[in-house]
């Protein structure tokens, strides 16, 4: 496959994946075609944090206050994909920390717990949470 058609079939799955109720398996089917699991993506990412920065386990602390950080600076510019990424990178570098984990599926089992939740209606802000049993 060409690179320039992955990337067609990469834009057809996320355009999927948006509208589709059958999201996690429209994310899987994503995952292989980008050719790299999320925990590879984790991995590479995280080996690489802690190289630059020193193991993730002894800086979870640091990593989560500079998350908020730059969540700051996207809530203060919610179209700068770029601190989208920056969050991206510092997540993987905290979940790289919990090494004997597999992200993938944490996420998997979690999303169908969310999938199966009642939800509230908006608050004042429009944060949708579910409904605590």
């Amino acid at each position: 496959m060409t690179e320039e058609k992955r990337e067609e079939k990469i834009k057809e799955i996320i355009e999927l994946f948006v509208k589709e109720p059958r999201a996690g398996e429209l994310f899987e089917l994503f995952l292989k075609a980008s050719n790299r699991s999320l925990n590879s993506h984790i991995k590479r990412i995280g080996y690489w944090a802690d190289i630059e920065f020193g193991p993730s386990i002894s800086r979870r602390g640091s990593i989560l206050f500079h998350l908020q950080k730059e969540l700051s600076e996207l809530i203060a510019d919610p179209n700068d994909l770029s601190e989208v990424a920056d969050i991206f990178i510092l997540l993987c570098s905290f979940i790289n920390s919990f090494s004997d984990k597999n992200f993938e599926e944490i996420v998997k089992t979690k999303f169908q717990i969310n999938k199966n939740r009642k939800w509230k209606k908006p608050d004042k802000d429009g944060v949708i949470e579910h409904v605590r049993d």
